[in-house]
């Protein structure tokens, strides 16, 4: 659902530059950079810094896995190479770039405005989300998007009511296909449109 929307998105608002703040393994990213690359025009940059450390989450985010252990049992260097060789399989590395780095450390490299939509699902502890947003918004530029992932969930939701004072909600979307029967919680998203 989330793929399709932000799809339409770009195709309708004529949009050239997307911004992933959390890649994993490139399951929007690819989808986004596959519609620019159809579209002959644009880029989608996915932030992330592959790494245990970046990854490990301490709010209470119930959801039956443990965010402090799990990320030490993941391969992240072999994750990222496992996702830029997808971007080559695709023909997509004119139009995809990887930034294997934390959010904080690479937001200076994008112009006030230079974004045409953010997609923020890297760490979801409720600090993290709200530094993500503070330091991207100011790059995104009037009209444009932002989708918070995960949107109800109580460390992400201050930054989506944040968001909601000050920006038009556009969408939110609770997926009845992707719930979580242990929480009760899906797979949701908020779409924002940027007012200033």
């Amino acid at each position: 659902m989330k793929v399709m929307t932000l799809a339409d998105l770009i195709v309708a608002g004529n949009l050239r530059r997307v911004v992933e703040i959390g890649v994993y393994r490139g399951r929007l990213l690819l989808p986004l950079a596959m519609t620019m690359a159809s579209l002959g025009r644009g880029e989608a940059v996915g932030i992330d810094p592959y790494s245990a450390a970046a990854a490990v989450q301490t709010d209470d985010h119930n959801r039956g896995l443990d965010l402090v252990e799990w990320p030490r049992s993941v391969d992240w260097d072999a994750l990222y190479e496992e996702t830029w060789a997808r971007i080559e399989h695709w023909g997509l590395a004119d139009c995809c770039r990887l930034l294997r780095a934390r959010s904080a450390d690479v937001a200076a490299a994008f112009d006030v405005s230079s974004v045409d939509l953010l997609h923020v699902d890297g760490n979801h502890d409720r600090d993290a989300v709200a530094r993500d947003v503070e330091l991207f918004l100011p790059k995104v530029r009037p009209g444009g998007f932002v989708v918070l992932d995960d949107a109800s969930w109580q460390s992400v939701r201050p930054t989506c009511d944040s968001l909601r004072a000050s920006h038009e909600l556009i969408l939110q979307v609770v997926d009845p296909h992707d719930v979580l029967l242990s929480t009760g919680q899906g797979n949701d998203f908020a779409v924002f449109r940027v007012t200033s």
